[in-house]
C-alpha cells in the first residue's frame, strides 16, 4: 500500500458510512476493509497513518484544534489530527497547509460554540431570569454558587 492508495481507502470507507464526518464511524469501516488486505498492506497503511501523523504535528494547525475544541490537550492533538486524515485527502493537505480553512468543513462549524458562558452580558441577554436569579454585585457566575 502506498500514499494514495491509504487516502482510496479513506475515501472508500467515507462513501460506505451514513455520516463521513463521523472520524469514528469512518475509522470502523476503513479498518473492516484493511483487514480484508494482506498482512503487508496493512502494516504500510499503519506507516502512512503514523507519517500523515507526523506531517501533520504543526503549530497552526494546534491552534486550530485549540479554538475548535475550547482547549487541546497532547492526547487531544492526537485526536483531531487522526479525525482530520478521516475527513480525506483533500480536506487533510488543506488544513496542514492552511488550518483557518477548517472553517469550511460542516462539522466545524456545526460544533462552533453559540456563546460564551462568561460573558456576563451575553449571559444576562440570554438566560435574564437566571442570571438575576444568581447575579452577586459585579459578578454573574452561577456555577460558583451551584
Amino acid at each position: 500500500m502506498d500514499t494514495q492508495q491509504f487516502w482510496k481507502l479513506i475515501e472508500e470507507a467515507r462513501s460506505q458510512v451514513p455520516a463521513p464526518a463521523n472520524g469514528d464511524a469512518v475509522v470502523e469501516r476503513a479498518t473492516a476493509l484493511l483487514a480484508l488486505r494482506p498482512a503487508e498492506e496493512i502494516v504500510a497503511a499503519q506507516q502512512i497513518l503514523r507519517g500523515l501523523m507526523a506531517d501533520s504535528y504543526r503549530a497552526p494547525l494546534w491552534g486550530a484544534a485549540y479554538v475548535i475544541n475550547g482547549g487541546c490537550s497532547d492526547d487531544g492533538f492526537d485526536y483531531f489530527r487522526g479525525w482530520l486524515i478521516t475527513q480525506g485527502r483533500g480536506t487533510f493537505d488543506r488544513a496542514i497547509t492552511d488550518p483557518d480553512a477548517l472553517t469550511e468543513l460542516p462539522a466545524v462549524r456545526a460544533s462552533a460554540p453559540e456563546w460564551d458562558f462568561e460573558d456576563g452580558d451575553e449571559l444576562s441577554r440570554r438566560l435574564p431570569r437566571l442570571t438575576e436569579l444568581y447575579a452577586e454585585p459585579g459578578r454573574v457566575d452561577a456555577a460558583a454558587r451551584l
